[in-house]
């Protein structure tokens, strides 16, 4: 074998390995980029061998759900499983219907098959923890990639002219941001795609009740902010949420009467860093509490949180007391429970006025007494007291 000949049998193995290293190089290079948003925000990077090369995490909630957490070149399946499971032992995806998960990928990246096997994986997972949720799919288009799903959920509310500042917007949650884009009648097309387990908006409306334009416009007059949310549950109520200098309230509207069954303001969602509220007026309180009773009324006063009236109907006392930010009816007696109390006291009065008399009339005189205890002990009595 000659010089030329043997340089020729080194050079093709020589050049199948370097081509197994390219491609192998090739293989292993991150490709395809996805952000998963529940509230934690991650973005999950895999190679074209479809395995994870990376979990990041975008936001707070994700870091500190992340904390630990080791990529080890699992399946795409594999991660995505496991983040769900991190999340429900978090409290971030739960038992209910309300669950909302975003995949969003690059437009230009974006494998249609490939988003479809995972928005498949989730959905299947959830299924079988028994657990229901709203799959959305939302394309990255021209915005930033290091922005979330959420954000760029953000971005286009506002860019479409939505009432609420970034901000404001900034503060809800992922469940929060979709009933609000239905509330303002934003076209889901323009914001995401609802892939699976589309959310209703509850029972549909029966004969006889108020439409969503009454139902809105009794809402907006109890408080006048913003509807982030409106929908009606099985008990016939109009469920509202409305935003108010940063605060959100929480009304139930019955849905035939028109009558705002409850109104409270939720403090543990949102906090009132944008000014006060202003609350309702004397006059509204009025209002609600000759609503409640239509009698007279003989007094009322104002306290730091509330209205509180006395009016007296048909002979007979109530007490109300009515929210002053809310309008909510917080308390509502009437003098037939002081009467009902007052009954019972003057009975156990007299029961025990019966029992002393009784005892009384049963008392020993003196001489029995002395009578009794000198037939006991037979001696001087030398003091006696009674």
């Amino acid at each position: 074998m000659n010089i030329k000949t043997l340089k020729k049998v080194w050079f093709i193995p020589g050049v199948l390995m370097a081509g197994v290293i390219i491609l192998m190089v090739y293989l292993t290079q991150p490709s395809f980029r996805m952000t998963m948003d529940v509230n934690p925000s991650i973005e999950i990077v895999t190679n074209r061998l479809e395995r994870v090369v990376e979990v990041n995490p975008l936001n707070e909630d994700a870091e500190k759900m992340l904390s630990g957490y080791v990529v080890n070149d699992s399946s795409l399946e594999n991660t995505l499983n496991g983040l769900v499971d991190r999340m429900i032992l978090e409290g971030y995806i739960h038992g209910g219907d309300d669950n909302l998960v975003m995949i969003s990928v690059k437009d230009d990246d974006s494998d249609s098959e490939l988003v479809n096997k995972i928005n498949e994986s989730i959905r299947a997972y959830l299924e079988n923890k028994k657990i229901e949720a709203t799959l959305l799919s939302s394309g990255m288009g021209d915005f930033d990639d290091d922005m979330t799903g959420r954000e760029r959920m953000i971005r286009r509310m506002s860019d479409l002219g939505v009432s609420l500042s970034d901000e404001e917007l900034s503060r809800m949650t992922l469940k929060e941001l979709f009933d609000y884009s239905r509330a303002a009648d934003i076209s889901e097309e323009s914001l995401f795609r609802v892939v699976s387990g589309y959310m209703a908006s509850g029972n549909t409306r029966g004969e006889g009740m108020l439409t969503e334009e009454e139902a809105r416009a009794i809402a907006l007059e109890r408080v006048p902010g913003e509807i982030i949310r409106m929908e009606i549950d099985d008990d016939d109520e109009y469920e509202v949420k409305i935003l108010l200098d940063g605060v959100r309230y929480e009304l139930e509207i019955d849905a035939f009467t028109g009558e705002v069954r409850e109104a409270d303001q939720d403090d543990d969602d949102f906090t009132a860093e944008t000014g006060t509220n202003p609350g309702i007026s004397l006059e509204e309180a009025r209002r609600i509490a000759l609503e409640k009773v239509s009698g007279t009324i003989i007094e009322e006063e104002r306290d730091d949180d509330s209205y509180d009236f006395e009016i007296v109907l048909d002979g007979r006392k109530y007490e109300i007391e009515i929210n002053a930010a809310t309008g909510a009816v917080e308390k509502y007696e009437t003098d037939q429970d002081d009467d009902d109390r007052d009954s019972g006291r003057h009975k156990k009065e007299d029961k025990n006025k019966n029992r002393k008399h009784q005892k009384s009339s049963a008392r020993l005189t003196i001489e029995e007494a002395r009578r009794i205890a000198l037939g006991r002990v037979s001696g001087r009595i030398t003091e006696e007291e009674r």
